[in-house]
């Protein structure tokens, strides 16, 4: 084979090699790009969650506030009815 030949040869595979670099290199930037938004996703999700929790945080403190009214009222009618015992 002449110089030319093998040159163009060469050039040849260079370039297939390049456009399946090419191919390979969008492919990975595809799958980078569905990453990114599947973190998106899952960020705002847990920001949801996190709200979530907050309010079901804020739900319990007043479980808790209103068990302790509802206590202190029974125990003020257990002694307003002990009054009334003859």
């Amino acid at each position: 084979m002449d110089d030319a030949g093998y040159y163009a040869k060469i050039s040849s595979e260079i370039t297939n090699s390049a456009e399946n670099l090419s191919g390979d290199v969008e492919g990975i930037s595809s799958i980078v790009n569905e990453i990114s938004s599947s973190q998106n996703d899952l960020n705002a999700s847990m920001q949801g969650i996190s709200g979530h929790l907050g309010e079901i945080t804020s739900a319990s403190g007043n479980v808790a506030s209103q068990t302790a009214d509802v206590l202190d009222s029974i125990e003020k009618l257990r002694s307003t009815m002990e009054s009334f015992r003859v």
